[in-house]
């Protein structure tokens, strides 16, 4: 059996900024319906990166039962609402887009969506991981 390979590479915050453009512009509609315009296969892989960070954002590790990610983005933010905070952050900070999205998104909703520090002090190991400091 043969096909094609190509190498697995992590998609840098540029690329995806760059498909999140008409997702960017759409508008939420009746019971959170979403319609892009012009939507494509890149506006659709920016849907599928998002709804990946929108579920993960959710995950608790614990003790001390915190947030992965290090950002508490409330209840009534949606997948659309991420997608426009990570587009404002590439927009204030241009220089990351050679980093992999990842971690820009994780940056962006952390800035847009700060945790208060728990009673001990500590903070998010998403945080610490994402610094190289981890173990």
């Amino acid at each position: 059996m043969c096909g094609n390979v190509t190498p697995s590479h992590a998609e840098t915050a540029g690329q995806v900024n760059g498909w999140c453009q008409l997702v960017d512009d759409a508008k939420a509609g009746e019971h959170g319906t979403v319609f892009v315009p012009g939507g494509n296969q890149d506006s659709s892989y920016c849907w599928g990166a998002f709804e990946v960070i929108e579920r993960m954002s959710t995950y608790i590790e614990g003790p001390p039962n915190q947030r992965v990610f290090g950002a508490c983005v409330p209840e009534d933010r949606d997948r659309l609402h991420m997608v426009h905070v990570f587009r404002r952050y590439m927009e204030q900070h241009p220089e990351k887009e050679n980093v992999e999205f990842t971690d820009i998104a994780v940056t962006a909703l952390q800035e847009a969506f700060p945790c208060k520090a728990t009673r001990r002090g500590h903070h998010r190991w998403a945080v610490v991981a994402a610094q190289g400091k981890l173990g």
